[in-house]
């Protein structure tokens, strides 16, 4: 069981503007790839969460949307003091669809949940410890990888067959769940990504300026 390190700050918006941009102008099929290209990007979450090996997210500094819902896959999340979690996609005119609206509420409830997605709001380390996104918050980086580690190795010394079945046992409670919500937030992006909104919010980010949106 080998330590990783992996960084995520969030999507890249600038591209995948591109990248959408490019399909909403291809007519119908283009369209149509949209939920498409969520699965794509969706099954590197998903093999994280059904991977016979724990993983452990150690977090420190801006965790924002696609970042969160990465580390939503993982098994155990800490974090050092200065982290910061939001789930913005609200703010740029898209559903949470990797992971955002069906892992979170099984982490930290349905009311925390729900406040993260529809306001869009940051929290800190503090209350992500609170709500049961982390369990464990650190001083410093230094402090964080340490406990990584420490973690790790506690993981490792256990039978590892015991560990896979525990992690298997345990999907298999929210496995088809998540998988349903999932496709259904990916089609909702697929209409949503047509309308006014979604343009105005893309212009938006690009101009650093706040939307105007009209709710067509």
């Amino acid at each position: 069981m080998a330590p990783a390190s992996i960084f995520s700050y969030g999507l890249d918006l600038p591209a995948m503007a591109i990248e959408i941009g490019t399909l909403l102008n291809d007519g119908a099929r283009g369209r149509a790839e949209i939920p498409a290209l969520a699965e794509r990007m969706y099954r590197g979450f998903s093999a994280l969460a059904s991977s016979r090996v724990p993983a452990v997210a150690a977090i420190d500094g801006w965790c924002i949307g696609a970042g969160v819902e990465m580390v939503a896959a993982c098994d155990i999340r800490i974090a050092t003091k200065s982290a910061k979690f939001a789930l913005r996609e609200v703010k740029v005119g898209i559903v949470p669809d990797l992971g955002g609206l069906s892992r979170l509420p099984h982490l930290i409830g349905e009311t925390w949940a729900r406040e993260l997605a529809l306001l869009g709001d940051d929290i800190d380390a503090d209350t992500a410890l609170r709500i049961g996104l982390v369990s464990h918050v650190v001083d410093d980086a230094d402090a964080l990888t340490q406990a990584a580690q420490r973690l790790a190795a506690r993981l490792a010394a256990n039978p590892p067959l015991v560990v896979a079945g525990i992690k298997h046992t345990m999907n298999a409670r929210i496995d088809a769940e998540i998988a349903r919500v999932n496709r259904d937030a990916a089609i909702q992006n697929g209409l949503l990504m047509q309308s006014e909104d979604f343009a105005e919010a893309m212009r938006a980010f690009m101009e650093r300026r706040d939307p105007i949106y009209k709710g067509r």
